[in-house]
């Protein structure tokens, strides 16, 4: 694929780069069996877990984990390595429940246990 000359200079002269047009056809796109199996089942698995793990991860976390770091070293280690699974399972569970009944945790906790313990 070729980008026209015009295209080209007026882009450069606007100081953005050429850029390139092209539409994907539907025999052009990836398909399902392009993907392994190992990919589809870390996504599949790991997907909803992982992206609130990522998501709880904000800048009061870092800070934290920053000073922890500078205070206790390496001590704290193994501790990291046994809740970190944990940690994990948690997350995932609360992410597959909230998606398969459409409600968030607290939601589900004041529906199930009353408003005194979702504002807990």
């Amino acid at each position: 694929m070729e980008v026209e000359a015009g295209n080209a200079s007026s882009n450069s002269a606007a100081g953005r780069p050429p850029t390139e047009i092209s539409s994907l056809t539907k025999d052009e796109a990836p398909s399902k069996e392009d993907s392994s199996w190992l990919e589809y089942f870390t996504f599949r698995i790991f997907g909803p877990g992982m992206l609130v793990c990522l998501a709880d991860t904000d800048a009061g976390c870092l800070i934290v984990a920053a000073q922890s770091g500078a205070r206790w070293g390496y001590s704290l280690l193994l501790l990291q390595i046994i809740l970190i699974p944990i940690l994990f399972m948690t997350q995932e569970l609360t992410a597959r429940l909230g998606i398969y009944t459409q409600q968030g945790q607290t939601a589900l906790i004041r529906e199930h246990y009353g408003r005194g313990w979702a504002w807990f």
